[in-house]
């Protein structure tokens, strides 16, 4: 019964509670909590961990970008790694996002056995949850990858570098301290990081790279371009300011024997030898004083109103002197017969003047067999005047005399002649003489066929066993002459591939427009080609040792390293920077004993130093004399154009995917033609090619500054991308139309150390190279 109703309670319970809903929404709040904070914590903990993952990529990809830009060499270094480490601990700073970073790491991939110039960067990050620890989930776990890869599609890249002689001079290693090097030392030091920046492209093993090619440039006051020519491509004969051994039949005099005189003529008046005006002006005379002694005197008269010494002369006699005082006054005045009161003059002469030659004849062989010579010899005449003076204590009419004074008329000259004739000996003098001025040479025996050269040939240039003959009158001369006779002797004449360019405009000067190349500027003209027979198109080989002055002054060094630069090399691909080189020089280095080369020779002590690779070509490349930024730059353009010669060789696209093309332009200063040089465009002061003969050093500067700035608008034109370069000294210089040269602005950079510089050329290596996140 109890149980029963026990029993019975319950159900009522249970059934009241049934309908009594009010107390179930805390019993169903309770029962969903869990649920609830799973799908909410999870929400908030996941994003949160999404955050923390995107700014760890962001870390991570920047961190990559920094160390592959840091990379100078194709390896992945210590250095460039801790480089990226910074980057990312900058942003992802520990403990962001309260997560707790477990690791970090740089690496470089190797494929197929080859290393490539790629960073991977992988981080690994946990971060705490919040809520979702209810659950016994306490952290997340983040893991990102990420890549970095200097990526070129296809790039040609020509380097114009200055090698003149003042980048022989020295500079800083860095901003501070004291230690220095020269320009060309790290010249070498860029390009071969510029090398390490850029890389190798497809040619370093990893194919699906692009194609990057490098042509190289050395330049001075010409190019050495001649061995990437054909024999076609060169003229068969030119002008040169050079110099012949012509034969010489010379004809010449001696006076032999006595030289026998002629009696001397009478004496006569010369040029002023009439009685000058004023004679008989007492103001020309010194003071007049009494004749001494007593009896008959004579005086000579002259005819003032003639004053010619040729006039017949009359004589006065005078009574006793002095008169007797029973003379008058009046009478005695009247005495004076001539005018102004002179009573007549007498003269003196000089001792004569010494004898000159006045004339010479000139003989003619087989017409005089004597030598006549006529002679002069003057001699000054001095008047005495006299007159009567009533005068003296007791006064009488006395005859008074006065001598000329020095310094007035009334002087004048006379002369008297002679001639003289001496025989003659005839002698003939036969030999070779040289013969300045412009040549017109027979060059085709350098022609090797094809693309072979000759390297030397020779001409009548010289003169063997000389004989100086001095003071020898030649027939037809007045003078004596000294003259060198002996025999032809031919010369060798050296040939190393340096050119003198295609006809060039003289019109050219500082105002003319840099938009377009003049019709007749040839030489800057890409898409004209060499036309055989056409001298106009083709190159001339440039001869060092020929050309002369018309003094007989050679017009180039003695040196021709010091003319001719090293070998410019057309586009190449370079595995590594100690590639061999490509190229159809012959002999660039010298590998054994028995090989030589002027470029390269070889070295004993180090036989690495004879292997033609890029960086001995590079680290052994010639100075030069002379800095001309045109050819330079002309030759870059002929060597990336699309146009031109090398058209087939240098296509618009490569593998379908297109080619940028880039002129990296270094030089340490102004131009420096010297109008009297020997240049690729001859010797200007003679030939007058580039500019009016007459052109100065600083006018040379102004049209050879405009003719660059037309190259460097014709290769924008183009597409070509300019990339300047300036070393800057202590002497400020005028950088203007380099500046203007690049392509923009940032494009031009300055560098007064070896780390700018090498700065420099790491950061254009990586501009081209285009930096950027693979993945």
């Amino acid at each position: 019964m109890k149980t029963g109703n026990t029993l019975q309670k319950a159900r009522g319970f249970l059934s009241r509670l049934r309908k009594d809903e009010s107390g179930n929404t805390l019993a169903m709040v309770a029962a969903g909590i869990f649920p609830l904070i799973g799908m909410v914590g999870g929400a908030a903990d996941m994003s949160r961990a999404y955050m923390t993952k995107a700014r760890m990529q962001q870390a991570c990809d920047s961190g990559a970008l920094a160390a592959r830009r840091a990379m100078s060499t194709g390896t992945l270094t210590t250095a460039n790694k801790n480089t990226g480490y910074q980057f990312f601990d900058f942003n992802f700073p520990t403990g962001s996002y309260g997560s707790t970073l477990i690791s970090r790491e740089y690496t470089q991939p190797v494929v197929n056995s080859v290393t490539q110039t790629i960073v991977n960067g992988r981080a690994e990050a946990n971060v705490p949850t919040m809520l979702m620890r209810v659950f016994g989930n306490e952290e997340i776990e983040l893991v990102v990858t990420c890549t970095s890869t200097q990526d070129v599609a296809n790039a040609d890249v020509a380097m114009v570098l200055d090698v003149t002689g003042s980048m022989n001079t020295s500079m800083p290693l860095a901003s501070t301290g004291t230690a220095t090097t020269t320009r060309i030392a790290a010249l070498r030091q860029s390009v071969r990081a510029f090398y390490n920046s850029l890389g190798p492209g497809r040619a370093g093993g990893d194919l699906s790279k692009g194609r990057i090619r490098y042509a190289f440039i050395p330049y001075g006051t010409t190019v050495n371009n001649a061995y990437l020519l054909t024999n076609n491509h060169l003229v068969d004969s030119w002008n040169y300011q050079s110099r012949l051994a012509v034969a010489r039949n010379y004809w010449g005099w001696t006076e032999t024997g006595t030289e026998t005189f002629s009696g001397y003529s009478a004496w006569t008046p010369n040029s002023n030898g009439s009685l000058p005006s004023g004679v008989f002006s007492t103001g020309n005379y010194n003071s007049f004083g009494t004749v001494s002694g007593s009896g008959s005197q004579t005086v000579t008269n002259a005819d003032e109103s003639t004053s010619s010494m040729a006039k017949t002369i009359t004589t006065v006699p005078i009574a006793t002197s002095p008169f007797t005082a029973t003379a008058t006054s009046s009478n005695c005045t009247n005495a004076n017969t001539l005018a102004r009161g002179m009573a007549g003059i007498s003269h003196s002469f000089a001792s004569a003047g010494t004898e000159t030659q006045t004339a010479i004849n000139t003989p003619v062989r087989g017409t005089h067999t004597t030598r006549n010579r006529t002679y002069s010899q003057p001699r000054t005449v001095t008047p005495t005047a006299y007159r009567y003076a009533w005068t003296g204590s007791p006064a009488a009419c006395r005859l008074q005399s006065a001598s000329a004074k020095n310094s007035t008329p009334p002087r004048w000259t006379q002369a008297r002649g002679r001639t003289s004739t001496r025989p003659l000996t005839w002698t003939n003098y036969v030999g070779s003489e040289l013969v300045y001025g412009q040549v017109n040479t027979n060059v085709s025996g350098l022609k090797a066929g094809g693309s072979n050269w000759n390297t030397t040939f020779t001409l009548p240039l010289s003169i063997t066993s000389p004989t100086t003959y001095s003071n020898i009158t030649l027939s037809g001369s007045t003078t004596n002459s000294t003259f060198t006779l002996g025999t032809a002797a031919n010369n060798t004449v050296t040939f190393l591939g340096c050119t003198e360019d295609r006809t060039t405009d003289t019109t050219i000067n500082g105002s003319t427009s840099i938009g377009s190349i003049p019709s007749g500027a040839i030489d800057m003209q890409f898409s004209t080609l060499a036309s055989t027979g056409d001298n106009n198109t083709r190159w001339k080989p440039y001869l060092h040792n020929m050309v002369f002055d018309t003094n007989g002054t050679s017009k180039s060094s003695s040196n021709i390293l010091s003319e001719c630069p090293s070998p410019a090399l057309k586009l190449a691909e370079f595995a590594t920077y100690n590639s061999n080189i490509s190229t159809t020089y012959p002999n660039l280095f010298s590998n054994s004993a028995a090989i030589t080369s002027v470029y390269y020779p070889r070295n004993t002590t180090n036989s690495l130093l004879n292997a033609p690779t890029l960086q001995n070509y590079i680290d052994r490349i010639q100075l030069v004399d002379g800095t001309l930024h045109d050819i330079g730059f002309i030759w870059g353009m002929h060597l990336l154009s699309g146009q031109g010669m090398f058209a087939a060789e240098n296509p618009d696209t490569f593998n379908n995917v297109p080619v940028t093309r880039h002129i990296v332009f270094m030089t340490d200063g102004e131009m420096n033609p010297g109008e009297d040089r020997y240049v690729f465009s001859g010797f200007n002061q003679r030939d007058g090619r580039l500019a009016p003969a007459s052109t100065n050093d600083s006018g040379m500067k102004v049209i050879q500054n405009r003719r660059l700035r037309m190259m460097c608008e014709n290769a924008k034109q183009q597409g070509i991308v300019v990339w300047v370069v300036a070393i800057t000294g202590s002497t400020p210089q005028d950088y203007a139309d380099l500046e203007a040269c690049a392509s923009a602005p940032e494009n031009f950079k300055t560098a007064n150390n070896q780390t700018d510089l090498v700065n420099s050329f790491t950061v254009i290596g990586q501009a081209i190279g285009g930096l950027r996140i693979s993945q």
